[in-house]
């Protein structure tokens, strides 16, 4: 359906002609997506990148998920050809019980077979490099490291307030409040290594006073006083404050409170209607 000229346009002709114009235009892009015929540059048959041409003379996708190849370029990243499918067919690739890729799985996966699997994680097997951060093999599996029970990490040992044991070569907790410190004197946040064992510092609610804490700091309302994080004293008032509000020239004409009786009695008059003069 051809569209009619502005009518603003003064001519007429000149507004239809530029109209057929873009629509001839427009015509001759339709090409090279899907379900559109090729364009033809320079007498070939090419389709838009992404797009290949099929058995019906007619472009589409081609590349990505169960989409056939894109000629010489194969598939899109993440996706290879599927073995044995007819016709060709991408499918994804280098992922969990996925074809490796050709550039084989990705991280975190090794093949298995013809399929990829996980590696490197908890309770999984170590990766051609290891297992992942945070995990250590124990046993052929991978297992969590560095805390309680576990095995030391290869790069950072145990976690903080932890330390090798000895005997086991596991990692045990230690700085804890009244445990000892760790192996390099050292207690946790907010302990202080006091007679061979690490307690709370810089003064609590409970407690009136409490080691100072490394580089003799004390908590809020603490002073620290020898070493000891105590109260701070209430300040003095000064000497010269005076004690009570002065009583010199006050007026005498103030009234003060009634008694109980003459209070009742006032109000008993001023309520009685003898007094007004009802009967």
């Amino acid at each position: 359906m051809i569209r009619r000229p502005p009518r603003s346009t003064l001519s007429s002709s000149s507004a239809a002609s530029d109209v057929y114009k873009r629509q001839n235009l427009r015509r001759a892009l339709d090409c090279g997506r899907q379900n559109q015929p090729p364009c033809t540059p320079n007498g070939n048959d090419v389709c838009d990148f992404g797009f290949a041409l099929k058995s019906t003379n007619l472009c589409t996708r081609c590349g990505g998920r169960n989409q056939p190849p894109c000629g010489t370029d194969g598939c899109d990243y993440g996706f290879s050809i599927e073995t044995g499918s007819s016709p060709l067919c991408c499918v994804r690739c280098g992922g969990r019980n996925q074809p490796p890729c050709d550039e084989g799985c990705n991280s975190g996966f090794e093949l298995d077979g013809d399929k990829c699997k996980r590696c490197g994680g908890r309770n999984q097997s170590p990766c051609d490099v290891g297992c992942n951060s945070g995990f250590k093999v124990d046993g052929g599996k991978c297992k969590c490291c560095g805390s309680r029970g576990q095995l030391p990490c290869d790069t950072t040992g145990c976690n903080s307030g932890f330390e090798p044991d000895v005997p086991t070569g596991r990692c045990k907790r230690c700085g804890r409040r009244n445990r000892a410190p760790c192996a390099t004197n050292q207690c946790n946040p907010g302990l202080v290594l006091d007679s061979g064992v690490c307690v709370r510092c810089g003064g609590g609610r409970r407690r009136k006073s409490q080691p100072a804490c490394s580089g003799g700091t004390c908590n809020v309302n603490k002073i620290n006083v020898g070493g000891q994080c105590v109260d701070i004293p209430p300040t003095a008032a000064p000497s010269d404050a005076p004690t009570s509000a002065p009583t010199t020239g006050a007026p005498t004409d103030v009234p003060t409170s009634q008694p109980t009786s003459d209070r009742c009695t006032l109000q008993h008059t001023e309520h009685n209607p003898l007094a007004d003069g009802h009967r």
